[in-house]
């Protein structure tokens, strides 16, 4: 990991906790290489993608090395987000894949009351669609009303746009 956003843990081990609870396979599922961080300026859409595989491929060099070395990929930090919670987020199909392969919980619930379905339904303006496909192919469950009460169905409806209604099969 580059360090940029996991500057406390130094070299820690792999079930190792920062003060919110994160462990280092959290951050690399979201950190990226050296640099990284200004690859939202990019404006040429193939340089935009050069980019998002280069960061893919970072995050899944460093997550199979963190699981390969018996990381929890259910560890749930101090709000209750997994690692799968947080590369819903983003992207990266590959990273979700690799969680999912790994066991991660698909329809855990943070403390939000989201799952990770809720959160790629959230982020598919700028993230695309390619996580909220994965998911659903995966299984995730659509009903699962989470703390706030919010099923992804609900959230779906909410959001009102037609391909993630045509993805969840609304």
């Amino acid at each position: 990991m580059n360090g940029a956003t996991m500057p406390r843990m130094g070299r820690a081990g792999v079930h190792d906790r920062d003060e919110y609870g994160r462990t280092p396979l959290h951050y690399a599922v979201l950190d990226g290489p050296e640099g990284s961080e200004n690859d939202w300026k990019l404006t040429d859409p193939a340089e935009r993608e050069e980019a998002r595989k280069r960061t893919t491929d970072y995050r899944l060099a460093n997550c199979e090395r963190l699981i390969a070395s018996g990381a929890d990929v259910n560890a749930r930090e101090g709000e209750n987000w997994t690692p799968l919670h947080f590369a819903a987020r983003t992207n990266s199909p590959e990273v979700v894949k690799l969680l999912l392969d790994s066991g991660a919980d698909i329809d855990a619930i943070n403390g939000r009351g989201e799952t990770p379905i809720t959160i790629a339904l959230g982020s598919t303006k700028a993230s695309g669609t390619a996580v909220l496909e994965l998911l659903r192919e995966r299984g995730a469950n659509l009903s699962l009303k989470g703390d706030n009460g919010v099923s992804a169905i609900q959230f779906a409806k909410m959001v009102e746009d037609p391909t993630v209604n045509h993805i969840l099969g609304l």
